[in-house]
């Protein structure tokens, strides 16, 4: 029984040294990860022309090693027509601040 613990115990620790190496060589290198949130009447298509230029400023401004460290990401949200997507955004700004909300 002690040798069956012994085995046990060994075969349990060569697991979990497996597990953490699989785990670590599929993480992301990327440290910082920028969204690009989309503007009102904004398309799709738009949203990632737009990262996209974001991307190419960044790259020309910032040093390579730190350009690399950045992942770039679109947040976006759908447009439905003006009114509504004015609306929602006055109901956004309204209920982050309820003192602003009652003095409206």
């Amino acid at each position: 029984m002690k040798h069956f613990s012994f085995i046990l115990l060994w075969c349990l620790i060569g697991a979990m040294l497996m597990a953490e190496t699989c785990v670590a060589s599929i993480c992301d290198t990327k440290e910082t990860q920028i969204f690009f949130g989309n503007g009102i009447k904004t398309t799709e298509d738009g949203a990632f022309d737009s990262r996209n230029v974001l991307k190419q400023y960044l790259q020309k401004v910032l040093p390579k090693e730190e350009f690399e460290l950045l992942d770039f990401k679109v947040a976006y949200n759908d447009t439905h027509n003006l009114p509504l997507d004015l609306f929602e955004s006055t109901i956004q700004i309204l209920s982050g601040n309820t003192s602003r909300f009652w003095r409206f």
